[in-house]
């Protein structure tokens, strides 16, 4: 489980994501104590963010593996990505590698799931943060 905010001060996250909500999360996540070591992005926008916000910016691609080596964290976020991140990145986190899903586990696994629930005439849809696995939304359930 992630480390509540009363224990934030000493725990380093690096975030992976290309829309607006990784860089949200980023903000809470350094505004409840934690530190942001790094966001992987292929967003000039965010990459801007990340910048003036004094976290370090690594572009995906070919390089990223590398990059990453040189960084010691305790949490990946995966958030507002749609890649699928190379298990020796998944591995690299110290304690977890933690997804956020657009829609409730495992029933609407895979992408789009928010348009397959209003598809379906859900009256209430959610969202799932997950343990990263190998295997897209097949990690362990770590809030809903």
């Amino acid at each position: 489980m992630v480390e509540t905010s009363k224990s934030l001060s000493a725990v380093e996250a690096v975030f992976v994501g290309d829309g607006s909500l990784a860089i949200q999360c980023l903000d809470a996540f350094v505004a409840a104590g934690g530190s942001a070591v790094a966001l992987i992005t292929k967003d000039e926008t965010l990459a801007a963010q990340a910048v003036e916000r004094g976290v370090r910016v690594i572009a995906k691609g070919a390089s990223l593996n590398e990059d990453l080596s040189e960084l010691a964290f305790d949490y990946l976020f995966s958030i507002a990505n749609l890649d699928m991140l190379p298990e020796a990145m998944i591995a690299s986190a110290r304690k977890m590698a933690v997804n956020f899903h657009d829609g409730p586990l495992p029933r609407y696994a895979g992408l789009n799931a928010t348009s397959w629930a209003i598809l379906n005439g859900e009256t209430s849809h959610g969202v799932t943060w997950h343990e990263m696995t190998a295997k897209a939304d097949g990690g362990g359930i770590v809030a809903a």
